[in-house]
């Protein structure tokens, strides 16, 4: 069976992902593309449990984990994608959830605030700095009034680059 090794380094978006899978002859990015953005892995609890999925620009954004997965070609996009979205889920323990809960948070919206973090971020000490002005932000902002979190990779986010955003 023909298979290939694909390593995801962290901070990819689903467009970069599904760019991956083609340039290795997994599937087509298109392929990528439309399985990310279907309903077909709502299987999972973490995935089902979107609750903005149709105003997402893909469902699956921050639900497929960076690592190492070994891969067929021609795989089917969907069983693809499901080996990424299986890894997070595994990754994400009870007690992290319950953590997330107590929080009165959603996964969702912890997965979307880190990956802010991690877009804003230099190096790891900035990540502590960046969560704490974000969730003072978010708990305190209208009170303060900073009701936007004012991070400029929310803003070029599906550019990447605010060079590509347009204007």
């Amino acid at each position: 069976v023909d298979t290939v090794r694909i390593t995801f380094p962290e901070g990819l978006n689903v467009q970069e992902v599904a760019q991956l899978l083609e340039e290795n002859g997994v599937c087509t990015a298109e392929d990528a593309l439309a399985a990310a953005d279907s309903d077909e892995l709502d299987g999972f609890d973490l995935i089902s449990a979107i609750s903005n999925g149709d105003e997402r620009y893909y469902k699956l954004e921050g639900y497929l984990f960076p690592d190492t997965y070994e891969f067929y070609r021609d795989e089917d996009p969907v069983d693809a994608l499901s080996r990424l979205v299986r890894n997070t889920d595994r990754k994400l323990t009870q007690d992290m959830r319950d953590q997330i809960a107590a929080m009165d948070m959603t996964v969702d919206e912890i997965l979307t605030i880190a990956s802010i973090i991690e877009a804003e971020a230099a190096d790891e000490e900035d990540m502590y700095i960046i969560s704490s002005i974000l969730h003072n932000r978010l708990e305190n902002g209208v009170e303060t009034g900073t009701a936007q979190l004012g991070c400029d990779s929310t803003v070029y986010y599906p550019y990447r680059t605010a060079e590509l955003a347009p204007e």
